[in-house]
């Protein structure tokens, strides 16, 4: 028998190394050039790989990356091998909106499959039917009953905000004002606002100054949520993460298990009917729901959900706040508009009631301009294109397709607004919509949909309303606001870093009593 001459170490290593970048030549290939999707526009590395967009989501600059690849590639632009994003108006309707004969768009599996250990819950859910139910157990705590509840709650706390403001600026060296970090600020009035919804008890942070530490960890848990789902782009890295890395996972553990000792601890409490958010939704072993012979939601789903609730109903409200108060500070003739309009219509804070502020026609346009450029959420998480496919802004689309909004470059794509990138609260006003001579009347306004559209539209839209609403008029009418010298090299609002919701970077901003 001949001998046999097995190849050198170094010789297997340079076949397995020319395997590999084979491979790589061969899969990049394809997917710039053969794949269904290489007609569509986009960067080539994008293209070729899913690493680009994840890099650029763990720096937390996404937002500014997808705005930027926009202008060079247009409305329809390729962000992975298998995805695709939109900021053209139209895409909406081709995703979200639900039509006889046309197949659903589920949320992807990827980005929407429940966190381990994390049950379903209302934004964690992917079947349609189970989220309508979910939906429908939520629905009496945002009936008008429950709003009635919730007015005194973000009124009462309102006016804790302007107290505490006050105290710090009479507490300064000039005595009448000051310096004040609205973003954090705001962040302690919507986390005790919600606290208070949701569970009946305040979290102190706006008579503490100081977040609670438990608020501390929410910010972690939502950089970790986006730690976590984008690993799972990489199975087998997300497997070797979790067996090597068990302290990531258990602090998701941890954060869902406050929430259910403080669910858990509220429903133990003797609370009369229709107090808070609990008091109004229906619980599995607790009551029924509508009489329709179904039980109410699972304790498991509720706390779910209420995680999300504590996240979805105090980030984006607090980061539209500052992002309003920043945009009219930098338009000081928008900001005198406003105020004319708030002072005149209230003699006092007692005053104001969600009922009054309704006829304020430009504090409506002004947050729906502040919802534009400063949008609770900078990016829409992918749907997937249902079998058989689906056209998506006149482009046909393979099923399976991953697809979504990139909602900051949708609402500054000066195709679809005049002076895309300027603060116009004027373009949400009768006249932009009825006289063919104003300069926005051709705006697609319905490009503006920062609470989703469709059926996941978000139940708390209508919360977030009426508290930005009343804190915005209670804040202006109470103080005034001197622009310092050095105000636009402080703070750039498209500059800010976005990890899923806002970085918490200070925006401080001069405050001074009225006269």
């Amino acid at each position: 028998m001949e001998d046999i001459t097995l190849p050198s170490p170094l010789t297997l290593l340079a076949l397995t190394f020319s395997i590999l970048l084979s491979y790589l030549l061969l899969s990049t290939l394809y997917t710039t050039h053969l794949s269904p999707l290489s007609s569509i526009p986009g960067p080539p590395f994008w293209s070729a790989s899913r690493l680009p967009f994840l890099f650029s989501l763990a720096r937390g600059n996404l937002s500014l990356d997808l705005q930027r690849l926009h202008k060079e590639h247009g409305p329809v632009l390729r962000i992975a091998p298998d995805e695709v994003t939109f900021s053209h108006p139209d895409a909406w309707r081709d995703i979200f909106h639900l039509s006889p004969g046309k197949p659903q768009f589920l949320k992807h599996p990827t980005w929407w499959r429940p966190l381990p250990g994390i049950p379903k819950s209302l934004v964690w859910c992917i079947d349609p039917d189970e989220h309508a139910f979910l939906k429908r157990c939520f629905a009496p705590g945002y009936s008008a009953r429950a709003m009635k509840v919730y007015e005194r709650v973000i009124s009462e706390n309102v006016d804790v905000l302007v107290r505490r403001i006050r105290e710090i600026i009479s507490a300064g060296e000039k005595g009448s004002g000051g310096e004040v970090d609205v973003m954090r600020w705001f962040n302690y009035l919507t986390f005790d606002v919600i606290g208070e919804i949701a569970y009946g008890e305040s979290f102190g942070c706006l008579e503490g100054g100081e977040y609670h530490e438990w608020i501390s960890l929410i910010f972690d848990h939502v950089k970790a949520i986006a730690a976590l789902v984008s690993i799972r782009f990489f199975p087998w890295v997300e497997r070797v993460l979790v067996a090597i890395l068990p302290l990531v996972v258990n602090a998701q553990g941890d954060h869902f298990q406050l929430i259910v000792d403080k669910v858990k601890r509220r429903l133990g409490r003797d609370v009369d009917a229709g107090a808070d958010m609990l008091s109004f939704v229906a619980i599995d072993g607790v009551s029924n729901f509508a009489g329709d012979g179904k039980k109410g939601i699972s304790m498991e789903s509720l706390n779910a959900s209420m995680m999300e609730l504590m996240i979805a109903g105090s980030e984006s409200t607090a980061g539209v706040l500052s992002g309003a108060v920043v945009k009219l500070i930098q338009n000081p003739e928008k900001l005198g508009i406003l105020v004319g309009e708030i002072r005149s219509r209230f003699e006092g804070l007692e005053n104001v009631t969600f009922e009054a502020l309704r006829e304020l026609h430009y504090l409506d346009a002004v947050i729906k301009e502040a919802l534009r450029l400063a949008p609770p959420l900078q990016w829409i998480a992918s749907r997937q294109v249902p079998k058989g496919g689906a056209v998506v802004c006149g482009k046909l689309l393979p099923g399976g397709t991953a697809v979504s909004i990139s909602m900051s470059a949708m609402h500054r794509n000066p195709t679809s607004f005049y002076e895309a990138d300027s603060f116009r609260p004027e373009r949400w006003l009768v006249d932009a919509t009825t006289n063919p001579q104003s300069p926005y009347f051709h705006d697609r306004r319905d490009a503006v949909k920062p609470f989703i559209s469709g059926s996941r539209t978000c139940s708390g839209q209508q919360i977030a309303w009426a508290e930005i609403r009343m804190t915005l008029a209670k804040v202006l009418w109470s103080f005034d606001f001197p622009l310092p010298q050095d105000w636009d090299k402080r703070i750039e609002w498209k500059a800010i870093k976005s990890y899923l919701v806002l970085d918490k970077v200070p925006i401080n901003v001069n405050f001074k009593v009225r006269e």
